[in-house]
This record gives structure tokens, sequence and C-alpha cells, in this order.
């Protein structure tokens, strides 16, 4: 356990055995000790696009935090507190917990590489969000909210293609209450891909030589509507066999309300021209 986790620890036993017992400890700001700390601000100056190879970065850096299916995308990613309040709450008689809540700065080094194992671009990115903590330590296994790579949206744009992350699933009713009973697997999260000819639905790593988990073609799309949910909206696409599936953009783990309406204008934009063509 890290220093600060000995010091909550040593908070909690003290607090834990006064009833109505609560200390606000102060968190520090530094990198989370569970995370690399040898990505900067900016694209380190090592890399060249067109220059410097994927054997280059991997002993300049390491092995990539995220990496898609076939090695044509490493993502670093570095986690920081910039400072917030852990409070000891003591219930008596040995009983309490810790709650808190921290500023965190997620740092981003996005790579891609062309098929011949070279950089072919190189971004830097940054976001920062407030995050929730409970029990004595944090760790960069459990990424936030906010720790989606904002430009992700971008590197699958330059196979010509949209892309947001999301989440597909099967629009029939019921569709919850079964996965709750196990009986239909999770809902994967991945990659969605409005293309000019059909929506296709990759893993969350996939790359430009990956195949889609999901592929619709519009010719096959009967209708698309707009539904709010419990966790923000979601777009369903009705196929003409009576089948249902729907998909909702996500913004780290949170489903995001008006960018699944965007997805969502976009494909019904797509599925109407394809119409208009004779599908």
């Amino acid at each position: 356990m890290s220093a600060r986790g000995t010091l909550m620890a040593a908070c909690m036993l003290a607090c834990a055995w006064l009833a109505g017992c609560v200390i606000p400890i102060p968190t520090p700001a530094g990198d989370n000790p569970a995370s690399r700390n040898n990505i900067g601000d900016a694209v380190p100056a090592f890399i060249a696009v067109g220059r410097t190879t994927r054997a280059d970065v991997l002993l300049a850096l390491g092995e990539p935090d995220l990496a898609s299916q076939h090695g044509q995308l490493y993502t670093y990613v570095r986690v920081s507190s910039e400072g917030g309040v852990v409070l000891m709450v003591g219930a008596g008689m040995g009983a309490g917990g810790a709650i808190g809540s921290e500023s965190m700065l997620y740092r981003f080094l996005t790579i891609t590489f062309d098929k011949g194992g070279v950089v072919a671009s190189a971004r830097s990115e940054q976001t920062r969000c407030r995050q929730a903590q409970s029990g004595l330590d944090s760790s960069t296994r459990d990424f936030g909210p906010c720790a989606y790579p904002p430009g992700q949206a971008q590197v699958l744009a330059r196979f010509g293609r949209v892309f947001v992350p999301s989440r597909w699933v099967p629009g029939t009713p019921g569709y919850a209450w079964r996965q709750a009973l196990r009986l239909v697997p999770p809902a994967p999260h991945g990659a969605l891909v409005i293309g000019e000819s059909r929506i296709e639905f990759f893993a969350e790593n996939a790359d430009d030589e990956s195949t889609p988990l999901a592929s619709t073609a519009y010719s096959d799309i009967d209708g698309m509507s707009l539904e709010s949910t419990v966790a923000g909206q979601r777009a369903v696409v009705e196929l003409r066999d009576g089948s249902k599936e729907s998909f909702s953009v996500l913004h780290g783990d949170r489903v995001d309300a008006s960018a699944t309406a965007a997805a969502f204008d976009l494909a019904r934009v797509r599925w109407q021209e394809a119409g208009a063509r004779g599908r």
C-alpha cells in the first residue's frame, strides 16, 4: 500500500471507533503510483512521422497501455491527481468507511503505424474530470469516466469512415432483464462505424484489418428511431426481418445523449440517401 493509503488506513482505524466521526484528508497532487510517468504534455521529440519504427517506440516507452487488434494503434496513458479530499467516516464500534473526490488529469499519447510498422501519426491529448473514490487507494486499472482518449473518434476516421466509441445491443424487449439473469452476454463496447453503405460495429481495439462484430446494410433497414432511456438515449435500428438492434454512443463509461443523437442523425441521412439511390 502507498504512503497515502497507509495514512488513510491509520485515520480510518482511529475514526472507526467514534460514531459520527468525519475526518477530511486532503489528497496531494501527483502521478498515480500505478501509472506510467514517461509521457508528458507533448509528443516525444524522438517520434518522427515516416521514420520512427514500432520497435523504436517500444524500446523508448515500453508496452502500450492500449493496443489495437493488429498493432496498428498504440495508446500510452499517464494518470495524475490534481488534488482532492477523502472523508473518513466513523460509525462506531470499529465500523466506518472512506469516500472522496479528486480532480484527475489523463494524458494520452496515441500513435498509429503504417503496414510497414513505421509511425504514420502521433497525437498528444488530455482530459480532466472529477473522479469519485471509495476505499483507500485508486488504480489506473479502473479508469474514470473521462479516461477515454478524446481524439479516439478520429483514429479510424483515417480509413475514410465515421467512428465513435459505442455500445451495440439487441433492441428486443426484455433484453435488460435477460442480461441481468445472465441469459445473454453483456452488451459489448466498441467502435461504431457509420459508413456509406452500412453500419458496422467493431471490437474496441479495432484497426483497419479487423472484421466487424456486427454489420447492417442500409438496404436491410426498415426504420430508425431515437429512444430515451434511463442511461441517456439509444438509436434503434429496425430490420426488414422484424428484428431490432440499437446503439448508444459512449464517453468513457457514460452514455452521451447528444453524441448518440448526432450519430443517429448521420446514420438516418445515410439510410435515406441509400433509399433514394434505390438501395
